[in-house]
């Protein structure tokens, strides 16, 4: 039974609010005695990582909550594994926008990103630009550390989720706009 609930955790969780729903639903697996909260035997993500194990199967599971620094992750892990190669660093505080890949994205990283822009915003890391084409969908910003102008396209109805990078410096005078 726990198998396939935890089946259903693991769909993609686009908003704050689902995964709000996800973690009183993994409360009550645990309370339940369906899920057991363990120690991490090692980090893999984040030092707020939290690992449960699924008392029927004995798989386990690694839990990584929303905040603003990492999206939210529920994944199958063997905690036997060697641990992963250290990367270059994954927190946009301290690396910013430039780690986040270019391209077409899926939903839930362009959720997780549009609020990202707005925690930035208010932090006074970046700029949040007037839109610099008529479409409703985008949000253009300016990182102040680096000078770079990124675009952020979250259109559901055409289900296109765009990150891309736009120029430097002064949008009107870097980049050529669509007219």
């Amino acid at each position: 039974m726990c198998d396939e609930v935890l089946s259903l955790l693991t769909l993609p969780l686009s908003t704050l609010e689902k995964w709000k729903v996800f973690d009183a639903r993994v409360t009550e697996l645990v309370n339940a005695g369906f899920l057991r909260r363990i120690e991490p035997l090692k980090l893999i993500y984040a030092r707020s990582e939290e690992w449960y194990v699924d008392t029927g199967s004995g798989e386990t599971y690694v839990y990584l909550k929303p905040d603003d620094r990492v999206p939210p992750r529920w994944e199958k892990i063997d905690p036997f594994a060697p641990p992963p190669e250290p990367g270059p660093s994954r927190d946009l505080r301290r690396v910013g926008l430039k780690i986040i890949e270019l391209g077409e994205i899926d939903r839930n990283r362009a959720m997780f990103l549009h609020s990202m822009l707005q925690v930035f915003a208010k932090e006074s890391r970046i700029e949040l630009l007037e839109r610099q084409t008529s479409s409703e969908y985008e949000t253009w910003c300016r990182e102040y550390r680096t000078d770079v102008v990124y675009k952020l396209t979250c259109n559901d109805h055409e289900r296109v989720y765009r990150w891309d990078r736009m120029g430097f410096g002064s949008v009107e005078e870097d980049i050529s706009l669509p007219n």
